[in-house]
């Protein structure tokens, strides 16, 4: 099986924004050009933060160490 890191991202993203942990994140996208993680954040008025990047290393992470790599980076 072919893991799609981009699509493993999105639909994270989708979860972690019904949690409180999650609540600041708009969207978490897969670079694949440098193999990592993209969380992007919105301020308490829920507009994008211009310095709202976070890059979380997932380099050679498998889809499920991708998931838990993201999860503690954003616990």
């Amino acid at each position: 099986m072919t893991e799609n890191k981009s699509e493993i991202c999105a639909k994270l993203g989708e979860l972690l924004k019904l949690t409180r942990a999650g609540e600041h994140i708009d969207r978490i996208e897969y670079d694949s050009e440098s193999d990592c993680t993209v969380v992007y954040s919105k301020d308490k008025y829920g507009c994008l933060q211009s310095n709202g990047l976070r890059y979380l290393n997932t380099a050679g992470d498998s889809g499920a160490q991708l998931i838990a790599d993201v999860v503690s980076g954003i616990l």
